[in-house]
């Protein structure tokens, strides 16, 4: 007898009533049971209780039949040294998962086309003279102008207090007062609402103002030096080559090229689907993130940020 089964108690295949180990005799019906007993919930010669076949508690399970009758392989724990084997073969998994990211020449003294593939481990200056990214023949670019970098798998790009500053495209972005932007090879600044009068007895002459604010934008020069400056009452001012508030003989300024929309907050700035877009200058030092499909602009130079698939 097993000595298991010894241990265990019995159930009787007539009344199912329980009986202790070692039982010869049902308690309740005093049915014969078989010598050695059964396991608790199956009768006899593997059979259940109500007389049909069935199989024992935790029955062992047959291993699977492989095709064409072949012996049914058994799969053997792997050792320690076959662990280590299988990952030293195994390919290095890409810990850092960085973007892989360049930049496009889209217009500018190097030929349109031509592409900077930016490492995720170190920083890219770009410059005139300092750098990897060098235009040293234009004049509006400062010896180091800004700076590209990877921060937590993301493109950063810092200025680096260049004189004519680093732009970058925008398709809608609050702007406010004293903002530079640029739309092809013209430079503007958001002057923001028109001040009032100063109390002065007599008020000095001059054209009425309107009852509603006044906002002012204005055409920069070579050298930051002033030129022309539109008042408009709002909501809105449209710049471009036609039909628009602010009128701009530019080749490459769409007819209507972006829009202002005046609010308490500063001025909503919009870029109408123009081709060449509407850039924003980037505060002095200041660092912001890019996304591909972005361009930046650094003197006469244009660059668009591509995914490297």
């Amino acid at each position: 007898m097993n000595p298991l089964l010894a241990r265990l108690g019995q159930v009787c295949p007539r009344c199912d009533a329980y009986n202790p180990p070692g039982s010869t005799e049902c308690v309740a019906c005093h049915s014969a049971l078989q010598a050695g007993g059964t396991q608790a919930g199956s009768a006899p010669g593997g059979s259940t209780t109500n007389g049909q076949a069935g199989a024992a508690v935790n029955p062992v399970p047959s291993p699977a039949i492989s095709p064409a009758g072949a012996s049914p392989a058994v799969t053997q724990p792997m050792t320690a040294e076959q662990i280590a084997s299988t990952l030293a073969s195994a390919p290095a998994p890409d810990l850092t998962g960085a973007l892989k990211l360049r930049l496009v020449v889209v217009r500018g003294q190097i030929g349109p086309g031509s592409s900077f593939k930016l490492p995720s481990n170190t920083q890219s200056q770009a410059g005139r003279s300092k750098g990897v990214l060098l235009f040293p023949n234009d004049v509006f670019v400062a010896p180091l102008h800004c700076t590209f970098f990877f921060r937590d798998n993301r493109l950063f790009l810092r200025d680096e207090n260049s004189p004519s500053g680093t732009f970058v495209s925008v398709l809608k972005e609050l702007i406010q007062p004293g903002t530079f932007f640029a739309v092809g090879d013209t430079l503007l600044r958001y002057l923001g609402p028109l001040s009032p009068n100063a109390p002065t007895n007599p008020i000095q002459y001059g054209a009425p103002l309107p009852a509603s604010p006044v906002y002012l934008v204005e055409e920069m020069m070579e050298g930051l030096r002033p030129a022309r400056c539109l008042a408009r009452t709002g909501p809105t001012m449209a710049i471009g080559q036609a039909g628009c508030e602010f009128l701009i003989a530019d080749p490459l300024v769409a007819p209507r090229h972006c829009e202002l929309t005046f609010n308490p907050q500063g001025a909503t700035l919009r870029d109408l689907g123009s081709p060449s877009g509407t850039f924003v200058r980037m505060a002095p030092g200041s660092e912001r993130p890019l996304n591909p499909g972005d361009q930046v602009r650094l003197g006469n130079e244009v660059l668009r940020v591509e995914k490297i698939s």
